[in-house]
């Protein structure tokens, strides 16, 4: 917010109230405390009173009446408290054709709570299939190694893996390339096709079992997710 320096009271006070209202009393506190530097800065003969009184009742949320000009000096008769409702008088005034209806969020049906939770579960049980299917058919590396020793070790084991197309490649300056290299056991084949069978199979049992879930009473959809958690499909 670039706002200019040198402005009468009057403006900073609306400027402040402007600010209070659109981005908090801090912000609006803070504008009012880097005006006053600025006009300190000018040598100006201001009241400093001011700055403190205007900070004190943007505090208090105070507001600005409209009666006060700029050419006014801005004084405390320029601002106005909230007054708090008085509840019980408000009471009184009302009438049953001025009344608001308030109406209060429905409780969600338990069997819809139900059925919410076992979706969830299916899907957790869905992720978990699939990350368990990605190491059965060798889809996972094993972990980089994370000192010298674990990749010296790696490379005597033969435990890693490089595509051919690199095997050509000039190295980068450094003489290293673990870009190039795959840490993983090459005796565990890689079953790209299974895993993708898996997957098609899992995904439309997830669906069949949300179909379920949303049709069928939350016991039978309980049973039914067990049946999902105990079948394989691979």
């Amino acid at each position: 917010m670039n706002i200019p320096s040198s402005l009468d009271e009057q403006t900073i006070a609306s400027n402040a109230e402007w600010i209070r209202q659109w981005y908090g009393t801090k912000e609006a506190i803070r504008y009012v405390e880097l005006e006053y530097k600025e006009r300190a800065k000018e040598g100006r003969s201001d009241d400093p009173q001011f700055s403190k009184e205007l900070k004190q009742m943007l505090i208090n949320g105070a507001i600005l009446l409209g009666d006060c000009t700029s050419t006014t000096p801005v004084s405390k008769d320029c601002y106005k408290p909230y007054e708090p409702v008085n509840k019980e008088k408000k009471e009184k005034k009302m009438s049953y054709a001025s009344a608001t209806l308030v109406q209060t969020p429905a409780e969600i049906p338990t069997d819809q709570k139900q059925r919410k939770y076992l979706a969830q579960r299916a899907d957790e049980i869905y992720s978990a299939k699939k990350d368990e299917a990605r190491k059965h058919f060798g889809l996972v590396d094993a972990p980089q190694p994370k000192t010298v020793k674990e990749f010296i070790d790696f490379i005597k084991e033969d435990k890693f893996t490089v595509e051919e197309k690199y095997l050509d490649r000039k190295l980068p300056y450094t003489g290293y390339a673990p870009e190039f290299i795959r840490f993983r056991d090459p005796s565990i084949k890689e079953d790209q096709a299974g895993y993708d069978a898996f997957k098609d199979a899992a995904s439309k049992a997830l669906k069949t079992l949300k179909d379920d879930i949303v049709i069928l009473d939350p016991k039978e959809g309980l049973e039914k997710l067990r049946e999902f958690e105990a079948a394989t499909f691979h």
